[in-house]
């Protein structure tokens, strides 16, 4: 893999859209899915996941929790999800991601 420290604009936005799919078809096979939930109350935290790992993809996730955790409580909306709950969410993401952008990188 080609580890970069940002991928490039022009690559994040087709991994966004892939990440995007990939939760929506994903979030209630997840180990901390919550049985009533929707993929809307977890579409800010994988939002927060994959996009900040675009951004810091040498960065270790507990380098960046504490400012997750505060961005997802700005932008969560009506979403149903704690941050404990929240935060297994976006660190999937943030794992998830890297796949993502190792496919794109080979492409």
């Amino acid at each position: 893999m080609n580890v970069r420290s940002r991928v490039p604009a022009e690559m994040s936005c087709g991994v966004f859209i892939s990440e995007e799919a990939y939760w929506r078809d994903q979030y209630a096979r997840e180990p901390y899915y919550e049985l009533g939930l929707m993929y809307d109350d977890y579409a800010a935290a994988y939002r927060i996941g994959y996009q900040a790992r675009v951004s810091n993809i040498e960065d270790s996730f507990e380098e960046h929790e504490i400012q997750f955790e505060v961005m997802y409580n700005r932008v969560r909306g009506a979403a149903r999800l704690n941050w404990p709950t929240a935060r297994l969410a976006v660190r999937a993401a943030w794992a998830h991601a890297v796949e993502a952008l190792m496919s794109v990188d080979t492409a």
